[in-house]
């Protein structure tokens, strides 16, 4: 009897151990999917100044010249990005070439304030600060990688 007993669970451990995880089927488990790291990469800077400006003109209510406006800041932006992430160092080396780069992003942040400040009106401004405050604020760190994907030889 305690042989039938210990084959009924070891058969029943090794089954359901030798099921699939469901989770694992889906890319995004616990990942992020290379597809979705280098979406940005396969849209021009033109497409994604488009689908920034409308949605934008969705949550703020622009009307056209204003929209045809922010499309111009947005593609402006993305253009330069663009260009830095060719010419992008991996890191800078010394404290001057930090202070360097973190100066030139303060002062392109403070340039896109002032140009949508001019751009509109002041409850659009308002609402748009409050968005883009949430969304930075949003951000969450990156998780670590659990020991248990990692192969051990």
């Amino acid at each position: 009897m305690r042989a039938y007993i210990s084959i009924i669970l070891f058969s029943l451990c090794f089954s359901t151990m030798a099921q699939q995880n469901p989770g694992r089927k889906n890319p995004d488990w616990g990942y992020k999917s290379k597809d979705k790291i280098n979406q940005k990469d396969k849209l021009t800077a033109e497409q994604q100044a488009t689908l920034h400006s409308k949605q934008m003109t969705l949550d703020l209510d622009l009307n056209k010249n204003q929209e045809q406006q922010i499309y111009g800041l947005i593609l402006n932006k993305m253009v330069t990005q663009k260009k830095l992430l060719k010419n992008k160092q991996k890191r800078p080396s010394t404290q001057s070439e930090k202070y360097e780069m973190k100066l030139e992003f303060l002062e392109e942040q403070i340039l896109i304030k002032k140009t949508m400040k001019s751009i509109l009106s002041e409850k659009q401004y308002n609402q748009w600060v409050k968005i883009s405050n949430k969304k930075r604020n949003s951000k969450k760190p990156h998780k670590k990688v659990g020991r248990r994907n990692k192969i051990r030889r």
